[in-house]
């Protein structure tokens, strides 16, 4: 007599999919999360100081992409 499986997944890798885009996500999210960190500490410091680091206050934004994605 022969018995079959009913329970296994027809397609095993068409979790991968889900889990590829839930880590994307997530890489996303800390990313986000790590540039608004960046731009509230560089709206933080003086002009004086953003100016020894070469850093207008119009160019934080641009900035803190820079140094957060490379």
């Amino acid at each position: 007599m022969t018995f079959f499986n009913t329970n296994t997944v027809a397609n095993p890798s068409s979790g991968h999919g889900f889990v590829k885009t839930l880590s994307g996500a997530f890489s996303r999210a800390v990313k986000n999360i790590q540039l608004a960190q960046m731009m509230s500490v560089l709206n933080q410091l003086s002009d004086k100081q953003l100016e020894e680091i070469g850093v207008k206050r119009d160019e934080i934004a641009q900035h803190a992409e820079k140094c957060v994605n490379g």
